[in-house]
């Protein structure tokens, strides 16, 4: 009783795709993820990951949140301990995605919870053999996308 668990995430293309075209069509440039609250039972709390797309064109923006979904194949961190600091997860999707020559359409990229050592909520993203961890800010600064 009174955990905090950070489900196991999964974002597919059509996905990425959605949250692109989401912000009249500008191009973003950087991913960003949040912790979101999804459900609070028995005194845990559970949390999932929330999208945004970036991009800077006169000022800094970011588009509406795009819920991510769970994934049932994934291990869910869990948090017993306190303090747990949340922060903005940010990722170069695109980078990531160059870098794959596979049909599109059959790409899930796997966002895997984990408890940094500061204490940190944090997502390691994989795709395929690939693996790059989100960059927790803070406490490293945002980037300047």
């Amino acid at each position: 009783m009174n955990k905090v668990i950070l489900k196991a995430q999964k974002m597919t293309i059509e996905d990425f795709r959605k949250i692109k075209k989401a912000h009249n069509g500008r191009p973003y440039k950087k991913m960003f993820f949040q912790c979101e609250l999804r459900e609070f039972i028995d005194g845990d709390a559970i949390f999932g990951l929330v999208a945004y797309g970036g991009y800077k064109k006169g000022g800094k923006h970011c588009g509406p949140p795009f819920p991510l979904q769970n994934n049932d194949e994934g291990s869910d961190a869990v948090c017993e301990t306190w303090p747990l600091t949340f922060g903005n997860l940010e990722f170069d999707i695109f980078e990531l995605l160059k870098s794959k020559k596979q049909d599109y359409k059959k790409i899930v990229l796997d966002f895997n919870p984990g408890i940094s050592k500061n204490p940190h909520a944090d997502y390691t993203i994989t795709l395929g053999a690939s693996s790059e961890d989100l960059n927790p800010s803070p406490p490293d600064p945002p980037s300047d996308y």
